[in-house]
């Protein structure tokens, strides 16, 4: 197998960083069921599984690097939506009106 350097650059890993759904649907991988459920729930994690599968023996810290993303991203992502959605339910439990005697 080729290493991962010799196709591609680092404009693709940092799309790959920030934009995992975007950059998946642009790269020359095979796409079925477990491909589009991946890219569907969890783009990270599938783009790491991809870095295992295809350059764990010619770029080890490649693959260890897309791990640590994926695994601080997803989480990253979680605790950032959990608390935009706990904050925008406490705020739409307050009334917008008045009660006059």
């Amino acid at each position: 197998m080729e290493g991962y350097w010799t196709n591609n650059g680092l404009f693709l890993l940092i799309g790959f960083i920030l934009f995992p759904r975007v950059t998946l649907l642009f790269c020359n991988i095979p796409g079925n069921l477990l491909f589009w459920l991946g890219w569907f729930f969890i783009p990270r994690i599938t783009v790491a599984i991809f870095a295992t599968i295809y350059y764990l023996y010619t770029n080890p810290i490649l693959v260890i690097l897309s791990w640590i993303f994926a695994i601080g991203g997803e989480s990253a992502e979680k605790k950032y939506t959990y608390n935009i959605k706990k904050s925008i339910s406490k705020n739409s439990r307050k009334p917008e009106y008045e009660i006059i005697e």
